[in-house]
């Protein structure tokens, strides 16, 4: 597999340039290929692009190697996962039990860093601010997946810290498919 940006137009191409266009964006090109390709296979939407030489010429292809993270500290699933500043940030989730997990942690210089969060987000939502910090809200307020949080803080990838952010308007968990919307 090989992708190629051409104008912001991420291309999943193969080696004689025949491929799918596949989205926009100009960061995490695995990441959101990733989701698009599963989306437009879901969908049956995805429209072949033809074989062009000047395509290639304009478009070198990348051979992506994937390569296997170091393992968190703590196990966990239905976490939030984003960039900011450049780091790999992983918020929340459940550990074993399904039990919601007020922890985080982001990856830097090859190590994972322990951080405590103000409060657990299992299944929860994030949205990154302009500002570059991001809102973490939301989740299942016990475990097993049972109820939903008002609660929300803001993460600053400067300073690795959480700090409360008030309350949402009504409880929500389960609202991850909105993640990586920015907000002012």
């Amino acid at each position: 597999m090989y992708l190629c940006t051409v104008n912001k137009t991420i291309h999943r191409m193969n080696k004689e340039g025949i491929g799918r266009k596949t989205g926009r964006g100009k960061q995490k090109a695995m990441y959101l290929w990733l989701l698009l390709s599963i989306a437009l296979s879901a969908a049956g939407q995805g429209q072949p692009l033809p074989p062009d030489k000047n395509r290639m010429k304009q478009c070198p292809l990348v051979k992506i190697q994937p390569e296997r993270l170091p393992d968190m500290h703590i196990a966990r699933s239905g976490h939030a996962s984003f960039f900011a500043n450049g780091e790999l940030v992983v918020v929340g989730g459940h550990t074993e039990g399904f039990v919601p997990t007020a922890t985080a942690e982001y990856l830097s210089g090859g190590k994972w860093h322990e951080m405590q969060s103000t409060y657990p987000h299992d299944d929860g939502l994030y949205a990154q601010m302009k500002s570059g910090n991001v809102l973490i809200a939301g989740g299942h307020s016990e475990p097993l997946g049972v109820g939903a949080t008002f609660t929300a803080e803001i993460y600053d990838p400067a300073t690795h810290t959480f700090s409360g952010y008030g309350c949402l308007d009504r409880r929500r968990a389960l609202s991850w498919r909105c993640c990586g919307a920015s907000i002012n």
